[in-house]
């Protein structure tokens, strides 16, 4: 988790350092306690010893189950026949009408399917079916882009 500087009076911190329990707190875990009074948290028992996590950062790119590389976030589209269709990677996968999938084809699969293709006509490959919005040049490119510029 990442850390953000704010500005505070003198006698905010003087009184942030009132509050802090020697030698275990920072100004951080002080208003941390304040906000969960605040929100009605109940303090831990007395005695209990409290253990502060610093988390990972939360991922920035998803994995194909072939290996290939997407930044979360990224916006897809597809056109089929007259027919436009949106997607958006996410942390567990291509989001298409409500479900995940785990790689371009099977979600472009999915997306032929919902306009009424059937069987074998509905097979694509997804890196050809799918283009991104480029977050640089904001251009609808090709997701073959990422298999050039990441690798898989």
């Amino acid at each position: 988790m990442g850390t953000v500087r704010i500005d505070v009076t003198e006698d905010v911190f003087a009184s942030l350092k009132r509050l802090a329990e020697p030698l275990v707190d920072d100004a951080s875990a002080v208003i941390d306690r304040l906000i969960k009074h605040w929100e009605g948290v109940p303090p831990p028992a007395p005695g209990t010893k409290t253990i502060n996590i610093k988390l990972p950062a939360p991922p920035t790119e998803w994995r194909s189950a072939r290996g290939e590389r997407f930044p979360i976030g990224t916006k897809l589209r597809a056109t089929y026949f007259d027919n436009r269709f949106e997607a958006a990677v996410t942390v567990r996968g291509i989001e298409f009408n409500g479900k995940t999938y785990n790689n371009p084809s099977s979600a472009g699969i999915a997306a032929k399917k919902s306009a009424g293709t059937v069987g074998t006509a509905a097979n694509t490959n997804g890196w050809e079916f799918w283009e991104m919005l480029d977050p640089t040049t904001e251009q609808w490119v090709s997701i073959n882009s990422l298999r050039a510029t990441r690798g898989s």
